[in-house]
């Protein structure tokens, strides 16, 4: 693989040390009935500047093709003038900016958002920026990359010749955040279907390979049918919502839909493996119930343990709403 070699300096780990420079690990959030809800980033990994988690909704019900997506986030630079300069990153007098590029793999979409920018004469700094996803633009992978550019060229002293100084130009990565929001953007593939035929829920599933097909709709998923008539009692937006029976409708829901894959996986000898959390691909269906197990507390020994540990779960994480 090919890589491109830059011509002037850049932002390397000990200038960004002494400039002091931290991003803020993202904060995610949906807006509904009016009240702002904070998303959690778990299952943390990082291998240098890169940072990868999942993104959960607690409560289960964000949708990345229904709802919106506020990503907020902050840096801070403490001694930004050792960026500047013959032993940093830009002439003297150039002005510097802060941007992040966000893409999403699952759709394409791709854009970069400046959210600051400073000189020389600036001491310690706090950037912070917002922005707000419509519905349907992200699926799969939410990735946030956080850079330092030129954004004003500045007047090439002698000592700066070797300095880059078009406006525009990429003069560092700072710290790169992959958010997986895989399946309905919740922890959980959960669809909305309409069709007075079927019942208020069912999973649906495809023929699938439990240690390597992804951990999506297209494989396996709760449907709620909107066309039943007790739907108004698990729909956020009716007045006769009831947490308590949607809490129940989700556990027996999850309940099931992990048992069909637990049999698949016994079927092909693959559960030892997935007990010991080896031989999947990350993102698999295996992955995601061994992440249920290991990280959810789902106790896989029969039906009924199963069963009791799900609704434990999800009564624990609606409980704020009961």
């Amino acid at each position: 693989m090919s890589k491109t070699v830059k011509m002037f300096p850049v932002l390397n780990d000990a200038l960004k040390e002494e400039a002091g420079i931290n991003v803020c690990e993202p904060e995610f959030s949906y807006m509904q009935d009016e009240e702002e809800v904070k998303l959690i980033l778990e299952d943390h990994e990082k291998e240098g500047n890169t940072y990868s988690a999942l993104l959960r909704d607690p409560r289960c019900s964000w949708f990345p093709d229904d709802n919106k997506l506020i990503a907020g986030w902050k840096i801070t630079i403490s001694n930004p003038r050792c960026l500047f300069g013959k032993d940093g990153i830009a002439p003297a007098d150039a002005t510097l900016g802060v941007a992040v590029r966000w893409s999403s793999s699952g759709t394409e979409q791709q854009n970069t958002i400046p959210f600051g920018e400073f000189t020389d004469r600036n001491k310690m700094l706090i950037f912070e920026g917002e922005f707000e996803y419509p519905e349907g633009f992200l699926k799969n992978c939410l990735q946030l990359e956080f850079i330092v550019y030129l954004k004003k060229s500045g007047k090439i002293k002698t000592s700066e010749t070797h300095l880059g100084n078009i406006s525009g130009t990429v003069l560092g990565i700072v710290a790169v955040y992959q958010v997986y929001i895989d399946g309905n953007g919740s922890l959980f593939p959960i669809l909305i279907e309409e069709d007075k035929k079927q019942p208020l829920w069912r999973i649906v599933h495809a023929s699938f390979d439990v240690m390597s097909d992804l951990f999506s709709e297209d494989n396996i998923a709760i449907y709620l049918n909107c066309a039943h008539p007790d739907y108004h009692l698990i729909d956020r937006d009716s007045s006769d919502y009831n947490i308590s029976f949607f809490s129940e409708v989700l556990s027996n829901a999850l309940t099931l839909m992990t048992e069909v894959i637990i049999e698949q996986a016994r079927a092909g000898g693959e559960w030892e493996n997935i007990l010991k959390g080896e031989n999947y691909e990350e993102g698999s269906i295996a992955a995601a119930v061994s992440y249920f197990i290991r990280k959810l507390g789902w106790n896989p020994e029969s039906i009924l343990t199963l069963s009791e540990s799900v609704h434990e779960y999800i009564n624990r994480n609606l409980k704020g709403e009961l």
